[in-house]
């Protein structure tokens, strides 16, 4: 599921949702999203999960599929 936001007003209800039953969260800088995360938690009043985050970019993004134990991944979600 592609849900793509990049501040807090730019947030819908189904992303709010899906982050609920997350548990990985692929993103560009690890940094932003976490803070993003973290103010949507304080704001919403919403305890999300303990996301594991990973970091996929333009520069590591055909290492990060090449990589065995992330070929899962890539069939469930597709091409990034």
């Amino acid at each position: 599921m592609d849900e793509f936001f990049g501040g807090v007003g730019d947030i819908s209800f189904r992303t709010i949702d899906v982050l609920k039953d997350g548990e990985l969260i692929l993103c560009e800088d690890t940094r932003v999203s976490k803070k993003l995360i973290s103010l949507l938690s304080q704001r919403l009043e919403i305890q999300f999960p303990n996301f594991t985050y990973i970091s996929v970019h333009s520069h590591n993004e055909k290492d990060f599929l090449s990589q065995h134990k992330h070929r899962q991944l890539f069939q469930i979600f597709g091409s990034l």
